[in-house]
């Protein structure tokens, strides 16, 4: 089962969509970007571990497509960040595996 969630909605201006954000840590994410025809853009997809401070964990997304991650990372939150834009507006849709692995450390 999934947690999923529209990061940007149609956004025609740049900046950070709505995060996604967990009660416990996730490690395995999809990310699906869409645009309206002719338009150009940038979109980072970022992470948090404290829910304050965003990092882009992915190269930057600069076309229609669904790209999924995972594994080492472990974060409590996602988001995608609108870089550039132009021309048209920009869609992206995340989905979190909800049953996430985390490995508990041993003595």
């Amino acid at each position: 089962m999934s947690l999923i969630g529209k990061s940007l909605n149609a956004a025609t201006s740049t900046g950070p969509g709505k995060p996604l954000l967990f009660d416990e840590p996730k490690s395995f994410f999809t990310i699906q970007t869409s645009s309206s025809g002719g338009t150009s853009y940038q979109v980072a997809f970022e992470a948090t571990v404290d829910g304050v401070n965003w990092r882009p964990f992915s190269e930057t997304i600069n076309s229609d497509t669904i790209l999924s991650y995972g594994g080492n990372l472990v974060v409590m939150g996602v988001r995608a960040n609108l870089v550039s834009v132009s021309g048209g507006n920009v869609s992206a849709s995340i989905a979190v595996q909800r049953d996430s692995v985390v490995a508990t450390p041993r003595a």
